[in-house]
Protein backbone atom coordinates (compact mmCIF):
# COMPACT_ATOMS: atom_id res chain seq x y z
CA UNK A 1 0.00 0.00 0.00
CA UNK A 2 3.03 2.25 0.59
CA UNK A 3 4.36 2.09 -3.26
CA UNK A 4 0.55 2.55 -4.09
CA UNK A 5 0.38 5.37 -1.62
CA UNK A 6 3.38 7.20 -2.80
CA UNK A 7 2.21 7.01 -6.19
CA UNK A 8 -1.06 8.33 -5.86
CA UNK A 9 0.02 11.62 -3.74
CA UNK A 10 3.67 11.94 -6.08
CA UNK A 11 3.26 10.28 -9.84
CA UNK A 12 6.37 8.78 -11.12
CA UNK A 13 8.75 7.75 -8.47
CA UNK A 14 11.92 6.19 -9.07
CA UNK A 15 13.24 2.62 -6.66
CA UNK A 16 15.90 5.79 -4.98
CA UNK A 17 12.51 8.04 -4.39
CA UNK A 18 10.78 4.90 -2.43
CA UNK A 19 13.83 4.08 -0.49
CA UNK A 20 13.80 7.50 0.67
CA UNK A 21 10.09 7.27 2.13
CA UNK A 22 9.86 7.87 5.58
CA UNK A 23 8.85 4.63 6.11
CA UNK A 24 12.67 3.53 5.03
CA UNK A 25 11.43 0.23 3.81
CA UNK A 26 14.51 -2.23 3.41
CA UNK A 27 15.92 -2.75 -0.33
CA UNK A 28 15.12 -6.32 -0.44
CA UNK A 29 11.64 -5.74 0.61
CA UNK A 30 11.24 -3.02 -1.74
CA UNK A 31 12.53 -4.88 -4.68
CA UNK A 32 9.89 -7.84 -4.16
CA UNK A 33 7.54 -5.39 -3.75
CA UNK A 34 7.59 -3.61 -6.94
CA UNK A 35 8.05 -7.30 -8.99
CA UNK A 36 4.92 -7.95 -6.90
CA UNK A 37 3.08 -5.09 -7.82
CA UNK A 38 4.26 -5.14 -11.32
CA UNK A 39 3.12 -8.73 -12.21
CA UNK A 40 -0.06 -7.82 -10.45
CA UNK A 41 -0.12 -5.29 -13.52
CA UNK A 42 -0.78 -2.43 -10.69
CA UNK A 43 2.18 -0.50 -11.48
CA UNK A 44 4.75 -0.45 -14.75
CA UNK A 45 8.07 0.69 -15.46
CA UNK A 46 8.19 4.10 -17.21
CA UNK A 47 11.04 1.96 -19.76
CA UNK A 48 10.24 -1.83 -19.64
CA UNK A 49 13.94 -2.30 -20.70
CA UNK A 50 15.81 -0.63 -18.20
CA UNK A 51 16.93 -2.29 -14.97
CA UNK A 52 14.25 -1.71 -12.25
CA UNK A 53 16.26 0.11 -9.66
CA UNK A 54 17.77 1.93 -12.68
CA UNK A 55 13.74 3.23 -13.45
CA UNK A 56 10.66 5.35 -12.78
CA UNK A 57 7.57 3.20 -12.10
CA UNK A 58 3.60 4.73 -12.29
CA UNK A 59 0.21 3.17 -11.74
CA UNK A 60 -1.32 1.23 -14.53
CA UNK A 61 -5.02 2.08 -15.26
CA UNK A 62 -5.89 -1.02 -12.88
CA UNK A 63 -3.49 0.65 -10.31
CA UNK A 64 -5.16 3.87 -10.46
CA UNK A 65 -8.83 2.95 -9.90
CA UNK A 66 -7.23 1.93 -6.45
CA UNK A 67 -7.49 6.13 -5.44
CA UNK A 68 -10.68 5.98 -3.75
CA UNK A 69 -10.17 2.96 -1.77
CA UNK A 70 -6.62 4.67 -0.35
CA UNK A 71 -8.86 7.99 -0.14
CA UNK A 72 -11.62 6.11 1.71
CA UNK A 73 -8.85 4.96 4.34
CA UNK A 74 -7.71 7.98 4.97
CA UNK A 75 -11.22 9.53 5.69
CA UNK A 76 -11.48 6.32 8.03
CA UNK A 77 -8.62 6.87 10.03
CA UNK A 78 -9.29 10.49 10.53
CA UNK A 79 -12.26 9.49 11.91
CA UNK A 80 -11.61 6.92 13.90
CA UNK A 81 -8.03 6.70 14.89
CA UNK A 82 -8.21 10.10 16.17
CA UNK A 83 -8.75 8.69 19.84
CA UNK A 84 -5.65 6.41 19.58
CA UNK A 85 -3.14 8.28 17.60
CA UNK A 86 -4.19 12.19 17.71
CA UNK A 87 -0.38 12.38 17.15
CA UNK A 88 -0.45 11.16 14.11
CA UNK A 89 -3.75 12.25 12.96
CA UNK A 90 -3.97 15.59 11.57
CA UNK A 91 -7.84 17.20 11.48
CA UNK A 92 -7.96 19.94 8.78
Amino acid sequence: MLIIRDLVIHGTRTYSDFLESPEHISTNILALRLKLLTCLKLIERTNPDASARNNAFKLTESGASLRPVLEGLGRWAQTHLKEFHSDMVKIP
